[in-house]
């Protein structure tokens, strides 16, 4: 069988799983705070570099979109392209008319003042092929050819349509394939012109990483209002992510602003904020690798981790001196205890280990149950002392009663020589009476043990009756009847007689002939009746209401006064209540034609065990 460890062990074995899952708990929860404190200040950050580089962008499109505005509600532009529609082969207007093309254009050179790093080109285009434009060079023959395949005027056609923001593609009245964000308005009703702003992609794309560079922790994307991408390096966004976002914006359902953890599944998870412009609807993303997004977390979680290491060691180091001190005094006095005998209690030695301590101004544990231990040796001596002295007075009663053998022994001798001399002399009733009493004596001092059974008691209590019915003659009728069964069971010796004695004492003392009593042993409801009754005087009413009151009130005592039967009615119930318990009553009450009866009740009760002690 395995052995538990000793005490030390197990108390630092408790406290060190104590002090680790304390210490665990506190570290895990400073770091997640920490950790949710440093999400929450990462996300703000962003959200404000987001909004900034949203609204800078915003205010762009928006500003060009007013100068888009200026050029269509310019009375020279608007005039010249509304009667271009009446001029013959409008499509070489300007080729024509040298003079009025310089006009327009010093004209939007004065509203906007191109900018080669901020616009790539400014035109006005007419929906029969007029061209006029400021800006990168263009070929007109090829203007004329491409004006026609372009979707844009009948994309403005749309009541509800008055500009747009055409997103990137590449300048189509240029041969170099410069990738430009058109801002286009509408000039008249059907239309029969527009207004072409063209922004280099160059320019956005400077502009975001020049306030943030783009690596391969970050990565900026920019998504118009119908899905399609404005601005997409490509690097940490994974594609189902941005395949599911651009769904979301064409079909108008993108979240205006907001994040998210997008990846997993064997693909880098990233953290993606998103935000929605206000005038042009873009959708600008920012997407942070979680490597990147927790590498200042990472250094503290290694801080945290040395940190309660080395506390959790500390503590258990002090744990081990510290119970190494406290079970010093135990240890002592365990050694003392295994060197202490039943001889050696009184020694010095014992006394000695309280020598300097004052128990009534002192808290310590093991101080009192040093104190403990040496009243215990003191009981020990003391209860050494007592069994000294009850095995002398064993000895001493069982000599007695081995003396006192003696004397019923020269009774039952007698008592068998007047039987013998009575017969001789031819007198038979001397023998009987003689013989009976001899049988009543030796039931009462032999016939082994303190109990007997049922039929041995009722057989006792039948010779006391035919000795008082020698005196009585024929004044005394008795019955004594026993249910089968009933025999078996064992109670104390002489319980029946002192009830009996107290219908000739008590109950027969004032009342006429004939005296009649009766015993009865009956079961009824698996529980043992034992009936004495007798046709006297009965029981005094004062006497069965202190009975009945006494019982009431302490059911596990006798009454302190039995009534109308002395000492022997209250030993009788003593006995019979330590040898039962609860499972014995006595009823006292009177008959219904007079008379007492006294009911004994054993209820439930095994009928071989009696006291603890079965019979065999």
């Amino acid at each position: 069988m395995r052995r538990g460890g000793s005490l030390q062990t197990r108390l630092i074995v408790v406290y060190s799983l104590i002090i680790i899952l304390i210490v665990t708990a506190s570290f895990s929860f400073f770091y997640l705070f920490q950790r949710a404190k440093h999400e929450s200040w990462m996300l703000d950050a962003h959200r404000r570099e987001m909004n900034s580089m949203s609204q800078n962008i915003d205010s762009m499109l928006y500003s060009v979109d007013r100068l888009a505005m200026q050029l269509k509600y310019n009375d020279e532009i608007e005039n010249t392209f509304y009667y271009l529609r009446f001029e013959p082969e409008p499509e070489l207007y300007f080729e024509r008319h040298r003079d009025q093309a310089e006009r327009l254009k010093r004209e939007i050179n004065n509203i906007i003042g191109v900018d080669t790093m901020t616009f790539n080109r400014v035109s006005v285009i007419s929906k029969t092929g007029a061209f006029i434009g400021v800006g990168a060079y263009y070929e007109n023959q090829q203007v004329r050819e491409r004006i026609r395949t372009l979707p844009w005027f009948e994309h403005l056609r749309d009541p509800n349509v008055y500009s747009d923001i055409w997103p990137v593609h590449e300048d189509p009245w240029g041969d170099h394939g410069q990738r430009v964000i058109s801002v286009i308005r509408e000039i008249g009703t059907d239309p029969y012109a527009i207004v072409e702003i063209q922004i280099p992609y160059s320019y956005i794309e400077r502009k975001i990483t020049t306030i943030w560079p783009t690596d391969g922790a970050f990565q900026w994307v920019i998504v118009d209002k119908t899905g399609s991408l404005v601005y997409a390096p490509g690097g940490a966004l994974p594609e189902e992510a941005l395949g599911q976002f651009l769904s979301l914006s064409a079909e108008g359902q993108a979240p205006r602003s907001g994040h998210t953890w997008i990846g997993g599944d064997g693909v880098p998870r990233a953290i993606m904020l998103y935000n929605t412009a206000m005038y042009s609807g873009w959708h600008f993303l920012l997407v942070q690798t979680e490597a990147s997004f927790w590498a200042n977390v990472e250094p503290m979680k290694q801080v945290f981790l040395t940190l309660a290491l080395l506390l959790v060691v500390l503590s258990v180091v002090h744990v081990y001196v510290f119970s190494k001190k406290l079970l010093r005094p135990l240890r002592h006095l365990r050694d003392t205890m295994n060197e202490v005998t039943l001889d050696s209690i009184q020694k010095d030695e014992v006394y000695r280990l309280l020598q300097g301590y004052t128990m009534t101004k002192t808290h310590d544990e093991v101080h009192h149950l040093y104190y403990s231990f040496r009243k215990m040796l003191a009981r020990l001596e003391e209860s050494k002392t007592q069994v000294v002295e009850a095995n002398a007075r064993e000895i001493k009663a069982h000599y007695a009663a081995l003396q006192a053998q003696i004397n019923p022994h020269f009774l039952h001798n007698t008592l068998s020589l007047i039987g013998v001399i009575g017969y001789q002399s031819g007198n038979g009733s001397v023998m009987n009476l003689t013989s009976m009493l001899a049988d009543m004596f030796r039931y009462a001092t032999y016939s082994g043990g303190e109990q007997a059974q049922l039929k041995d008691e009722l057989e006792h209590n039948r010779n006391y009756l035919e000795i008082m019915k020698i005196r009585y003659e024929t004044h005394l009728q008795y019955s004594i009847e026993a249910e089968p069964g009933t025999e078996t069971l064992r109670l104390p010796k002489i319980t029946l007689q002192p009830f009996i004695e107290n219908c000739f004492k008590h109950g027969f003392q004032h009342n006429c002939y004939p005296f009649i009593v009766r015993i009865r042993a009956y079961y009824a409801d698996r529980d043992l009746f034992l009936e004495i009754e007798d046709n006297g005087v009965g029981f005094s009413a004062s006497a069965l209401e202190q009975w009945q009151a006494a019982l009431l009130f302490d059911e596990d005592r006798p009454p302190l006064d039995s009534p109308d039967g002395g000492a022997g009615l209250r030993n009788t119930w003593n006995r019979l209540r330590m040898a039962y318990g609860m499972q014995f009553h006595c009823v006292l009450e009177n008959g219904a034609s007079g008379g007492a009866r006294v009911r004994l009740i054993f209820r439930q009760v095994n009928l071989n065990q009696i006291g603890g002690d079965t019979v065999a």
